[in-house]
Formats: C-alpha cells, sequence, structure tokens
C-alpha cells in the first residue's frame, strides 16, 4: 500500500510526464537487453509491468545490473540512464502497482490489452 504523501519521497514530475521507459538489463555473459515497459510511479518507487517470458525478468531474477531510461512512443528522451534496483513482486503486493498502471493507462482496462502472463516488477532509483 502506499505511503501518506509526507512520508514518502516524491519522484520528479518530469518522469510521470512521459509515457514509456526503456530498461536495460545485463545477463550473466554481459549481453545487453533492451526492453520498452510502460510504468507507474509512486512515491519512490516505480513499478512496470513485463512479461513472464521476457528475457529482461529473467535478467531482474538473477538480480543483473539495470538502468531506466525515459521515453516516448518507439524512442528514448536524451537525457541520463539512471541504475537501479528492481524486484519482483508477488501477487499479494502487486494488486497496488497494476491499479496504478490502469490509472495510467486506460487502454490496459480492456481485458484483451492487460496480458495474464504480465508479471509486475517494483523499481528504486538509486
Amino acid at each position: 500500500m502506499s505511503l501518506p504523501a509526507s512520508d514518502r519521497e516524491v519522484i520528479p514530475l518530469e518522469m510521470d510526464q512521459h509515457r514509456v521507459a526503456w530498461l536495460t538489463t545485463y545477463d550473466g555473459q554481459g549481453v545487453k537487453t533492451e526492453t520498452k515497459v510502460r510504468f507507474a510511479t509512486d512515491g519512490g518507487k516505480i513499478y512496470a509491468a513485463l512479461q513472464s517470458d521476457s528475457p529482461a525478468l529473467r535478467d531482474l531474477e538473477r538480480e543483473a545490473p539495470l538502468t531506466l531510461s525515459l521515453g516516448k512512443g518507439n524512442q528514448r528522451v536524451r537525457g541520463p540512464e539512471i541504475a537501479a534496483v528492481a524486484q519482483v513482486l508477488s501477487s499479494g503486493e502487486s494488486a497496488w502497482a497494476r491499479h496504478l498502471l490502469l490509472r495510467k493507462y486506460w487502454l490496459l482496462r480492456i481485458p484483451f490489452f492487460w496480458d495474464r502472463r504480465n508479471v509486475l516488477v517494483e523499481i528504486t532509483l538509486s
């Protein structure tokens, strides 16, 4: 559940103005994987949905290094890549994250566009 506004660290406003983010992960051999994700923010956390068969999810489960950069459409916004740490949310913890994503992206409210195989992750900027 979310903390009251006075007790949480707030992510900069410009981050919430972007529609997509690019996650860059590295596997055990150093191969880079870039994945475009939809995201929602709450306090100091960023929530994103990845498909269960995504290479980025496999990398995150191995606690691989992660960077995040913002994007618009299919293009990245010029700016720094931010180091981050991610963890996969359990089904009980993911209800709030799913609510935030559905609030930001109205199209995901249609069952056809929300894939049941989606796994929600919580990203903390470092």
